[in-house]
């Protein structure tokens, strides 16, 4: 009976670790270990740094910020330390253990799709930044509008001067209360 829970211990800790690892996109910024996450807009990367890592290298992440949600306390090699969640290249992993994602909501996440009841911060995990906010604010709470679109640039020459002007195409619109997706249009 030892050998047999020995075994799926041993499984179950190979699994996981296997789990939580991910690859950086681009060079990016190695934060100390020590960093203070409430403090984390008030300092600056290089009072912070403690290096780089290099594009396409494995890490292994240990836990979520879940102050601002935006870095990952990973190992790199034998160091320890933070890195910002947008060098993460593979999201799908990172949806998987961020707790700030419900369990039912998860693979609606990983396939960027978007569903009446889920939080604005799962919308945004799953469709990303939109393009504009606008804000309502009443007595009964607050109410916004997520633009999401493809921007396109327009460029023209007036004399010598290069001018330019921006439009958007593909335009989806997901309505917020309080936090919570209630209605989409396309």
């Amino acid at each position: 009976m030892r050998i047999l829970l020995l075994i799926i211990s041993i499984f179950v800790c190979v699994y996981c670790t296997a789990q939580d690892k991910v690859t950086t996109k681009v060079r990016c910024y190695f934060l100390k270990e020590n960093l203070d996450l409430t403090q984390v807009f008030k300092t600056t990367v290089g009072e912070t740094k403690q290096g780089f890592i290099p594009a396409n290298k494995e890490l292994t992440v240990l836990e979520l910020d879940t102050i601002n949600y935006i870095f990952y306390k990973v190992q790199y090699k034998d160091k320890i330390g933070y890195v910002h969640k947008d060098v993460i290249v593979d999201r799908y992993l990172i949806n998987n253990i961020d707790p700030n994602i419900r369990n039912e909501y998860r693979k609606y996440v990983n396939d960027h799709s978007i569903v009446i009841g889920m939080t604005k911060y799962e919308l945004i995990a799953s469709l990303g930044n939109p393009i504009k906010t606008n804000t309502t604010v009443t007595g009964s709470g607050k109410s916004e509008q997520l633009v999401y679109g493809d921007v396109i640039n327009h460029y023209y020459a007036i004399g010598f001067t290069l001018q330019n002007y921006q439009t958007t195409s593909n335009e989806k619109y997901i309505y917020i209360d309080n936090d919570i997706v209630t209605s989409f249009q396309y």
